[in-house]
């Protein structure tokens, strides 16, 4: 009974939130992220009006990269 509650524990499916259920929950981006290239990213941030305020190209990192950064967040008063 006990490998049977863990078995049923272990294969519970998890769906990942899509694209539409996370702009329902925080709203639209200001800023996204393309692949002009290969190696070559443009990150395009929004002005509220949707307009363009600001393109920045930059290399392409590696997913692995970006995961080993730091991941911590200062507070503030």
């Amino acid at each position: 009974m006990k490998i049977l509650l863990i078995l049923l524990l272990f294969c519970t499916a998890v769906g990942a939130q899509t694209k539409d259920e996370l702009r329902r929950k925080y709203g639209e981006p200001f800023s996204e992220t393309f692949v002009v290239r290969s190696g070559v990213t443009v990150t395009a941030t929004y002005e509220p009006n949707e307009q363009i305020k600001e393109l920045l190209i930059a290399p392409q990192l590696p997913s692995e990269l970006i995961k080993l950064k730091p991941a911590t967040l200062s507070f503030r008063y």
